[in-house]
């Protein structure tokens, strides 16, 4: 999509603009884990995210809102 980010997630955190869980679209970026963003998954629509859980997991599709990540939610960033 010609769009560069870098590797690491806190540093993708600040390239992104903040926006609403409620105002995702897909494309979006979701971080997650309160004190710093460990994890970052794609935003596809319907409250569903795509990514890489654990290296046993592999890719997988989640609910945005199952316990686990609900609760280690840090936000949404919408890259410009």
């Amino acid at each position: 999509a010609g769009i560069a980010l870098p590797h690491y997630s806190y540093s993708q955190y600040g390239r992104t603009r903040r926006v609403p869980l409620s105002q995702a679209r897909p494309g979006d970026l979701l971080f997650f884990f309160k004190n710093g963003t460990h994890h970052v998954a794609m935003y596809i629509g319907n409250g569903r995210m795509v990514h890489a859980a654990n290296p046993s997991s592999g890719v997988i599709v989640s609910s945005v809102y199952e316990r686990w990540y609900a609760q280690r939610f840090s936000g949404v960033g919408r890259v410009a």
